[in-house]
């Protein structure tokens, strides 16, 4: 009963997907978002949110955007939003794709396609 009850709040409400965050800018988005928006939240380091979903996210690999877009389709039947806040550290170099493409620039603009390619 509880789900069917939030499921309905949600249908009018914006799905959100924030990246990076477990911390800094990132979780202070969801956090602030999750007030007026359904936020998931995903990061590579675990958290635990209180007014938000969270679920593990590496944007520099790719299967692993693919989980959590997918987890979140599960649960909504749209995503409206992405707000990428993921960070960089000094092993940037796991940052490049094997063409020397940046993972996060890549996915970010691939991502409406990679959510119009879900719908199929």
């Amino acid at each position: 009963m509880r789900d069917d009850i939030q499921a309905s709040i949600n249908k009018h409400r914006k799905i959100v997907l924030v990246s990076g965050a477990s911390s800094g800018i990132g979780k202070a988005v969801a956090d602030r978002l999750s007030h007026q928006y359904v936020v998931y939240g995903g990061s590579r380091r675990l958290c635990s949110p209180g007014s938000w979903a969270h679920h593990e996210l590496d944007v520099a690999d790719v299967a692993s955007v693919s989980t959590f877009v997918e987890y979140v389709l599960e649960r909504e039947d749209r995503i409206d939003a992405l707000i990428a806040q993921n960070g960089t550290d000094h092993f940037a170099q796991r940052f490049l794709t094997d063409a020397g493409l940046d993972w996060g620039a890549a996915l970010l603009a691939d991502f409406p396609d990679f959510l119009s390619s879900q719908g199929e």
